[in-house]
């Protein structure tokens, strides 16, 4: 017989709260992290959290009004129930999401093992409106229904889509806001809109971009692919773009082309991405001096690893690694 899934909700978790942010931190029996609220004076609603539970655990997921909101999963697989959902919902890691729900009562379950690190943000239909105004011909025809309906109450919807590097440069910034009061909350805020920003650009009808675009073939998807793991692999001594070209057998405006095409963003931004990942990994160990990372990543002194750092993370990376260590 399957064990009985014990069952929690926030309001039984240790809270802290100030002018603009709530924190909710995971008791020691269920597992180790923080989920945090950060209520915006738009009306929006940001929520980070980063937590690991130690068991399979199930937890209330409330909420009568509809909202619109966007979803970011760094990390973890998380399966979300919802009355308003005919089938369950899986979130994850590498997904973004763009949804639409009239209610939000069920509950969501965290698979364990792996940790949740997920930025979630809550617009009320009201609000989403106002921002909105004339652009609606931005949004997919299928999503538009809750936006004409006066008493906002269309169907649920979800669209899931990959984190780009442009959004996971700015999750990033989100997370490890080096700020404080007032400029932390217009920090958030800032990030917030630009995170939906990128998000509607990632969805946006393709009648209504300015350059469609026709789709890759395999060959040239097999090319860029390669591309980009050649890049990945050689962060230290990085090939340029003529190189690249020169490997895969096509031309550099070709090259270009397909590569933005296929990662969204272009080979020079792709290698800063794969950068700061491989360095947010390597600034844990303590073990490794910054100048050591420095030069493994291919940067010329600390100095210059630690600037590109910050530019990406918004923090320094000696700071990174002390609030790592709790």
């Amino acid at each position: 017989m399957e064990k009985k899934l014990k069952r929690h909700t926030l309001d039984s978790f240790p809270v802290e709260k100030g002018n603009f942010e709530t924190c909710w931190k995971l008791p020691h029996k269920i597992g180790k992290g923080t989920i945090k609220e950060f209520r915006l004076k738009s009306g929006i609603q940001v929520y980070v959290c980063n937590y690991n539970k130690s068991d399979r655990l199930k937890a209330k997921h409330y909420g009568d009004t509809p909202k619109f909101g966007f979803r970011f999963c760094l990390s973890g697989t998380t399966k979300l129930t919802l009355h308003c959902l005919k089938q369950s919902l899986t979130i994850t890691h590498g997904e973004s999401g763009f949804f639409y729900f009239p209610n939000r009562d069920g509950f969501y379950e965290d698979m364990p093992g792996t940790p949740i690190y997920m930025v979630v943000i809550l617009i009320s239909p009201s609000y989403w409106d106002t921002l909105m105004e004339d652009e609606l011909h931005d949004i997919p025809i299928k999503f538009k229904a809750p936006l004409t309906d006066n008493k906002n109450s269309g169907d649920p919807f979800n669209c899931t889509e990959i984190i780009t590097p442009s959004m996971h440069m700015i999750l990033q910034q989100i997370i490890h806001c080096p700020y404080e009061g007032a400029s932390h909350r217009f920090f958030i805020e800032a990030k917030a809109m630009e995170l939906i920003a990128c998000k509607l650009n990632q969805i946006k009808p393709a009648s209504h971009k300015q350059k469609p675009t026709p789709r890759l073939k395999a060959n040239d998807i097999d090319k860029i692919h390669y591309a980009g793991q050649l890049l990945s692999n050689n962060l230290q001594t990085p090939p340029n773009i003529i190189e690249l070209a020169k490997t895969v057998g096509v031309s550099r405006t070709k090259f270009y082309n397909d590569f933005n095409q296929f990662y969204g963003t272009s080979p020079i931004e792709y290698l800063r991405f794969k950068r700061a990942e491989k360095a947010r990994t390597l600034v844990k160990d303590e073990s490794l001096s910054m100048t050591q990372i420095a030069y493994s990543l291919g940067y010329s002194s600390s100095s210059h690893f630690a600037k590109a750092f910050r530019d990406y993370f918004g923090i320094p990376p000696s700071r990174y690694r002390q609030n790592e260590r709790w």
